[in-house]
């Protein structure tokens, strides 16, 4: 179809209900496939229990046992980045 045909049909710039259901699909597709990726990935330490490496498990006890013994306004300040106020 030339410029000139889609010009007279009215269809330039629009998109057709066959396309967008195809993109709806690959971007369904596209989101399945990387949840699957990312829950088998943490499933062995997440749901299984085995656990990080210690060195990693201990450096995040001590993440959130810093922001566990906070009073909330102070985590809140901590995680938006305003500092120590």
């Amino acid at each position: 179809m030339s410029t000139g045909d889609q010009a007279n049909s009215g269809t330039r710039g629009r998109m057709r209900w066959e396309d967008g259901a195809v993109y709806a699909l690959v971007l369904a597709g596209i989101y399945l496939l990387l949840g699957v990726l990312f829950f088998y990935a943490g499933k062995e330490k997440i749901i299984d229990g085995d656990g990080a490496p210690p060195p990693i498990e201990k450096q995040f006890s001590v993440l959130i046992g810093l922001v566990l013994l906070m009073p909330p306004y102070r985590v809140a300040n901590w995680i938006s980045g305003r500092g120590d106020s």
